[in-house]
C-alpha cells in the first residue's frame, strides 16, 4: 500500500506539473520531425530500408521516440543526488525498500503516457493484453537497469557524465537514429536482445503489430531474466555499497 501512495503522489506531481509534459512532448515533435526529414530523403534517394515505406518509417519512428520519454534515464542520477545531497539519509531511516520506493516513483511519473498507449492498444492491437503486459515488463527491465548503473552515485562525486554516453547508447543500440533490421541480419541478431533494443526497437515494432504473440511472449520473458538480474545486482551491491555513504549534509 504505501509504494501505490508513493506511485500516486507522483503520479499527481506530474499532473501539477504539465507545462513539463507539454515541453517533453513538444521537444521529442521537433526530433520526430527532424528524424521524418531525414529518412524521407533517404527513401527518396531509391535507398532499400529492409522494404520499408514512408507510412512504415513514420509509425515506427514515432514510438521510438515515445520510447525516448517513457524509458528515461532519471533513475539512473535519482540514487547519486540523494547521496550529493544527504537525503538518503532520511530514506534509510523509513521502512521501504529503495529499489521498491523509486521504482513507484517512477512508475507514477510515467503513468500518464503509459495511460495514452492504452486505448491506442485496445482499439488497434491485435493482442491487446500481451501488449500491455510486455510494456509493464519493459518499463520494469528498464528502471533496474538504470538502479544498476545509479550504484556508481556511490563511487563518483558527479554522475552526470553518464547522460551524453546513456544517451548515444540509447540512440544508437536501441534504434532510434535507423530500424535494426535494415542492419546484416548477424549484427541485428546481436543487437537486438540489448536492454536498449527491447525499450526502443522491440518496443515500436510490437505496438505496430509486426510480432506474432510468440515473439511478444519471449521478449517479455527476456524483459523478465533481464528484470531478475538486474534486481538481484542492485540489491546485493546497495549492501555492500551503503557503508561507503557518510551521510553528506544529512
Amino acid at each position: 500500500m504505501k509504494y501505490l501512495v508513493l506511485m500516486r503522489n507522483a503520479f499527481k506531481r506530474k499532473m501539477i506539473y504539465r507545462s513539463q509534459i507539454v515541453l517533453e512532448l513538444f521537444t521529442n515533435g521537433i526530433i520526430y520531425f527532424t528524424t521524418i526529414c531525414l529518412w524521407t530523403s533517404v527513401l527518396n534517394s531509391g535507398a532499400d530500408l529492409a522494404g520499408y515505406d514512408k507510412n512504415q518509417l513514420s509509425t515506427y519512428f514515432l514510438f521510438t521516440i515515445f520510447s525516448g520519454i517513457l524509458f528515461s534515464f532519471e533513475p539512473c542520477f535519482t540514487l547519486g543526488n540523494a547521496i550529493q545531497n544527504g537525503s538518503l539519509s532520511v530514506t534509510l531511516l523509513r521502512p521501504v525498500n529503495y529499489f521498491f520506493m523509486d521504482y513507484a516513483r517512477q512508475l507514477g511519473s510515467k503513468l500518464f503516457y503509459i495511460l495514452l498507449l492504452v486505448p491506442l492498444i485496445l482499439l488497434k492491437a491485435k493482442y491487446p493484453l500481451s501488449l500491455i503486459v510486455y510494456i509493464l515488463s519493459a518499463f520494469s527491465m528498464f528502471y533496474a537497469f538504470m538502479a544498476v548503473l545509479s550504484l556508481v552515485g556511490f563511487i563518483l562525486e558527479n554522475t552526470w557524465p553518464l547522460r551524453p554516453v546513456l544517451s548515444a547508447l540509447f540512440m544508437l543500440l536501441s534504434g532510434q537514429l535507423f530500424p535494426l533490421d535494415i542492419l546484416p541480419e548477424g549484427i541485428y541478431k546481436t543487437l537486438v536482445f540489448n536492454p536498449f533494443s527491447l525499450v526502443g526497437y522491440v518496443f515500436s515494432k510490437t505496438l505496430i503489430g509486426s510480432f506474432e504473440l510468440e515473439a511478444i511472449f519471449l521478449y517479455s520473458c527476456i524483459n523478465g531474466v533481464y528484470f531478475l538480474l538486474f534486481f538481484i545486482f542492485f540489491q546485493h551491491g546497495f549492501r555492500k555499497l551503503i557503508y561507503r555513504y557518510e551521510g553528506v549534509r544529512a
